[in-house]
């Protein structure tokens, strides 16, 4: 979401707003002010991403309120969309559930898969750009041939839009099965990412520091067993 939104603002030029106003966050539990824009970080860990999707709201709600007069409007949808996944997220990281947040789960997820082709753009890839290229000088040329009318081509330019730039990935996928999981095994609070990135870090990252650099997986798997043996 934090790349959509930025590509986002990038799109509509008004990103600067987006970076002065992210370096005035001030200090948060959880979180340290940042001298820096968002772009400027090379890197964020998950902790951060979590916290910052907390404020992320009142960042973009100032900057997108003045074009979105209208609820039709792009920058309407998009802070609708960013609205229904952060709260979607701060429903979800409660410790207990029932009936009322899994229906709030449901609503605000709804509204997400409804709002989140305005952030379609930015799934656009070079390849992707080209394939929709070619495929669109075909129908073009087939349209202007049999005599399609402008309702039509701009119905088939989204039906191609929508086909090729979309949002099916696994983590798409995840986010509609949240509510039955939660159901079936109770609330996530248990769970997170943050041991596996931890362990990443000791058996991969320090690993290979080690090595030479020269293939290093045979000397990875060496310091591991011997930094193993050793605890």
């Amino acid at each position: 979401m934090m790349d959509w939104s930025v590509g986002y603002l990038r799109q509509r030029k008004i990103l600067d707003r987006f970076n002065d106003s992210f370096k005035l966050i001030p200090a948060y539990p959880g979180f340290q002010p940042i001298k820096q824009g968002y772009q400027e970080v090379s890197s964020w860990q998950g902790k951060e991403i979590r916290t910052m999707m907390r404020f992320l709201l009142a960042l973009l709600g100032p900057i997108l309120i003045d074009g979105g007069r209208s609820s039709q409007s792009e920058d309407a949808r998009g802070l609708a969309c960013v609205r229904s996944i952060v709260e979607f997220l701060l429903v979800f990281g409660q410790r207990k559930h029932c009936d009322y947040t899994l229906g709030l789960l449901d609503n605000r997820l709804s509204i997400f898969y409804t709002s989140k082709s305005v952030f379609r753009p930015q799934r656009s890839t070079k390849a992707r750009t080209k394939n929709f290229e070619t495929k669109w000088g075909a129908i073009e040329a087939k349209g202007s041939q049999e005599g399609w009318s402008r309702a039509r081509m701009k119905v088939e330019k989204e039906k191609l839009e929508t086909a090729i730039y979309h949002f099916q990935f696994p983590k798409m996928h995840m986010l509609g099965e949240v509510s039955t999981s939660i159901r079936q095994m109770g609330s996530p609070d248990n769970f997170a990412t943050d041991i596996s990135e931890l362990l990443h870090i000791e058996n991969l990252t320090e690993a290979y520091r080690t090595s030479n650099r020269v293939q290093y997986e045979e000397q990875m798997l060496w310091y591991n067993d011997r930094d193993t043996g050793i605890a």
